[in-house]
Order: structure tokens, then C-alpha cells, then sequence
């Protein structure tokens, strides 16, 4: 009953935001379309498929107007504080916009075919409707980073100097690697979706192009943390040759020649953060992931660095050694390469006795990370904290 009624709401915020939306009034002062943005961010958590439908297609609706796009990254959509009076150590919201869409994906789980071993909650059906949100969000948070970003090597994410509420500015390398953190989450989630676009499609049309360009602005706050020296790589570079339709039906050149900039801006500093991501995806992601993670896993293993953090990645190697499909034996032999080079015996049977991949729930980080998933999913004090800045 309560779900039923949830969902006639969220249709009819959806139909009010579709006559603000074509009548360019997301942005108005009466604040309805950032309060509603922050809403459905919101609400990514819950577990009721039938209302995560309706959640990202508002989502998309709105981040999809330019408008209300230059006003996140301006400040002046800014994420609801806490409630006065409020004794909740949480604020779900003073991590930003893309952090909290990366929670709640994370949360709902994934989209694929049902009964299956994979955890999925979401139809197939709604897969472009979430890449293109996520698209949109990453360049918010892109271009609020650009600004602050330098050149130079990141910190460990949890060793950063600062940490901006709300994907802020900040300053510095030192005190922007907190918000560069989703940015390279996000991508990682993005560049699979676009990798099978490019396996299976020839060309590019027109709307495909425009819908790949929010990259952009992620791609230039990679190139500006490498600098601009003589032979460096360029990501805009690499994008730009895809959005020209020179690596369609290429999947493999084109997703190498991403990483080789992207890792080369956040390796080695986010290579534990890169292993949790890719596990992560390979464990609970989309079943057709499998071949681009594992390739971008032997791209990463690639780094001048490798030698130095192989072994975070054991879980997914692991997974290579029963695997039969050419990225699986090509991610092992890098990996192979990468411990050799380090001076360790790396063999497939080495890799096959070590820690089995169920045991990903005893491991420390995974736990906190499922306890931090049971608070996304937990929406209500999200929609009561929106709720009050809504009643002023």
C-alpha cells in the first residue's frame, strides 16, 4: 500500500518537473527543482524496483537541463543540512551529489536478468536511463573539481588534507583528492557501458555523441592532474578520437587508451580503491561487465607502479585463473608480468590456493562498506531532512 502510494508521488513530481523542464523553470527561485533533485538522490537506496524506475528517470530529467547543471556546479543548489536540533551523527547528504548516486547504486544493486547468483534489483531496461544520469553527474562533479585541481601526483584518498562537503572546491591537490575519488569510481562504472557500445555498434549517430560529451569534463580534470608536459598522456585526446568515431567496433584500443591516462593520474594512489571497485563489479555487476573489467584489470597491471600494489588486486585474478575468455588469460599474464617484475613467483596455481572469493565478506573493508550500504538503503531521513528544508 505505502509502495503503491510512493509511486503515484513520485509520477506525479515526475509530470510537474516534465512542465518546469519545458518551460525552463528547473532552476526557478521557488527552489522545486533542487529540492527535488536532492530528493531522488535521495531515495537511489531504496530497494523497491518499481520506485527506482520513476527515481532516475526524474534524475535524468533534471540533470539533463543545463541550467540546473551550472547551478549545482556554481553553488547554488546547494544539499539540505541537517534538520535543527537534529542529533543524528550522519548527514547522507554532505558527501555530494555523484558519491550519493554511487551509495545508492551500490545499495539497490544492479541491472540484469533475474535469478540469477548475481544480486540484481533493477530490469535491464533501465540501464541507459542510469549510465546517462551517472554521465551527467560526473561532469558536475568534474567541473567543480577543474577549478582546484593541479598537477601532480594524488594521495591516498584517506590520507587527503581536506574534505569539501557537497563536491565542493577546495584547494590544492592535497586537498582535492576526496572529490577526485567518485570521479574515478564513476568512470570505472561508465567506461564497461561504453566499451560494449563500441564492441557493438559501427558508428556513433549524432544524439549518441552528445549523450557521450559530459566526459569531457572528467577527462579534463585527468589531464590537468597530468600536466601538460611533452609526451603526457591526454584523456580529452583518447575521448575525442572516440566521439569521432575513430575506435568504434575497436573496444579494446579504445578502452586502453582511457585507462593509459586515467590510471596514470590515480595510480598508485587509488590503486586499493580501483581493486574494491573492479571486485566489487566482477561480484555483483552487470554479467556482460565481465570482459571490459578484466581487460582494464590488465591494463592496470600495465602502470610503471604495479609491481608495488599487484597484490591488492588478488580477488580478481583470482577469478582469471578458471576463466576461459581471452581477457581472463590476458589479465593473468599481466598480472604475471606485474609480480615477476616485483620478484615474486606469480603463478596461476599460486593464485588459485590463496584466499577463496567468498571470503570478500570477512574482509575488513567490505563490512564497513556493507554497514555504510544498510544506511543507503535507510531513505526516510533523507526525504525528512529534504522534507524540512522544503517547510522553510
Amino acid at each position: 500500500m505505502l509502495v503503491a502510494l510512493a509511486e503515484e508521488a513520485l509520477s506525479l513530481l515526475h509530470d510537474i518537473a516534465k512542465r518546469k523542464a519545458e518551460a525552463g523553470l528547473l532552476t526557478a527561485s521557488d527552489g522545486f527543482g533542487g529540492h527535488l533533485l536532492w530528493a531522488m538522490a535521495g531515495l537511489t537506496g531504496t530497494i523497491y524496483p518499481t520506485l527506482l524506475h520513476e527515481v532516475y528517470e526524474v534524475l535524468n530529467l533534471l540533470l539533463s537541463d543545463s541550467d540546473l547543471r551550472e547551478a549545482l556546479v556554481n553553488g547554488a543548489l546547494m544539499s539540505p543540512p541537517p534538520p535543527a536540533g537534529s542529533r543524528s551523527r550522519r548527514n547522507p547528504y554532505d558527501t555530494g551529489l555523484l558519491p550519493m548516486l554511487l551509495s545508492g547504486l551500490h545499495a539497490a544493486g544492479w541491472w540484469g536478468v533475474a535469478g540469477t547468483a548475481r544480486r540484481h534489483l533493477l530490469p535491464r531496461s533501465m540501464e541507459n536511463c542510469i549510465v546517462t544520469t551517472l554521465r551527467h553527474a560526473c561532469a558536475v562533479q568534474a567541473s567543480i573539481l577543474l577549478p582546484s585541481v593541479s598537477a601532480g601526483p594524488l594521495p591516498p584518498p584517506m590520507q587527503a588534507a581536506a574534505v569539501t562537503p557537497s563536491g565542493g572546491g577546495g584547494g590544492g591537490a592535497a586537498g582535492v583528492s576526496p572529490t577526485a575519488t567518485p570521479l574515478f569510481e564513476s568512470l570505472m562504472l561508465l567506461l564497461p557501458a561504453m566499451y560494449l557500445h563500441v564492441k557493438s555498434a559501427s558508428a556513433l549517430s549524432e544524439g549518441q555523441r552528445v549523450a557521450y560529451e559530459p566526459l569531457i569534463a572528467a577527462a579534463a580534470v585527468v589531464d590537468k592532474i597530468l600536466g601538460d608536459a611533452e609526451g603526457a598522456p591526454s584523456m580529452v585526446r583518447a575521448l575525442m578520437r572516440f566521439l569521432d568515431g575513430e575506435l568504434m567496433g575497436a573496444a579494446a584500443e579504445m578502452l586502453a587508451e582511457i585507462c593509459h591516462p586515467l590510471f596514470a593520474a590515480f595510480l598508485p594512489s587509488h590503486s586499493q580503491m580501483l581493486a574494491h571497485t573492479l571486485t566489487r563489479l566482477l561480484k555483483e555487476g552487470p554479467a556482460e561487465w565481465e570482459e571490459p573489467i578484466m581487460l582494464a584489470v590488465a591494463y592496470a597491471m600495465q602502470h610503471p607502479t604495479a609491481p608495488s600494489f599487484v597484490d591488492q588486486f588478488h580477488l580478481v585474478v583470482q577469478l582469471c585463473v578458471d576463466g576461459e575468455s581471452d581477457a581472463a588469460v590476458y589479465c593473468l599474464s599481466s598480472a604475471m608480468r606485474a609480480a615477476a617484475r616485483a620478484g615474486d613467483e606469480f603463478t596461476s596455481q599460486g593464485m588459485a590456493s590463496g584466499r577463496p572469493f567468498d571470503e570478500l565478506s570477512s574482509n575488513r573493508f567490505y563490512q564497513s562498506e556493507e554497514r555504510e550500504l544498510e544506511q543507503a538503503r535507510d531513505v526516510l531521513p533523507n526525504l525528512i531532512q529534504v522534507h524540512a528544508v522544503m517547510r522553510g
